[in-house]
């Protein structure tokens, strides 16, 4: 939106710890269902923490990066922002999502299928980026299973839902 980063920058203010933040981002909208997954979340809120976030739209403190490093480039396209999130974590930093700075953001090119009366909604990537999603995915669980192993089990779980709709 016009006034993302305004928000962005009003929410990192109002955070009472700012220098606990690691990194704080724009609240991604789906431009294919127009929902948010922190929508319950951030009701009446100008910000919620979050274990990971998606880096489009985001703002970190030089010295959190200077000190945390980059994102890994071998990750190439995929779990980027999951892996820098969790790294951050493991070094006592916050992940902040600003409720109100909304960012449109979609998965692949997502179409509705219908299958024994249920509803599909596979984000139809390309068979390359499937495969990164996977390996990174599994990369990510191998590192952080034993600091977040919810998060880990979610994400692989969420992972596994993809395939069936992809199949």
């Amino acid at each position: 939106s016009d006034t993302m980063m305004e928000k962005v920058i009003a929410a990192y203010n109002s955070y009472g710890e700012r220098e606990k933040i690691g990194i704080i981002s724009a609240n991604p909208i789906d431009n294919y269902t127009g929902r948010s997954p922190y929508e319950g979340a951030c009701i009446y809120k100008l910000w919620v923490e979050t274990k990971v976030l998606i880096s489009s739209g985001c703002l970190m403190p030089l010295e959190v990066f200077a000190l945390i490093g980059p994102f890994r480039d071998d990750y190439f396209i995929d779990c980027v922002d999951q892996e820098y999130c969790l790294r951050l974590r493991s070094h006592g930093y916050r992940v902040v999502i600003a409720c109100q700075a909304q960012i449109m953001h979609s998965l692949g090119k997502p179409k509705v299928h219908k299958f024994l009366g249920k509803q599909f909604i596979p984000t139809n990537y390309s068979y390359v980026r499937c495969y990164y999603i996977a390996r990174n995915s599994l990369r990510v669980a191998k590192e952080y299973f034993f600091r977040e192993p919810n998060w880990v089990i979610r994400h692989i779980v969420a992972l596994g839902k993809s395939i069936i709709k992809m199949l």
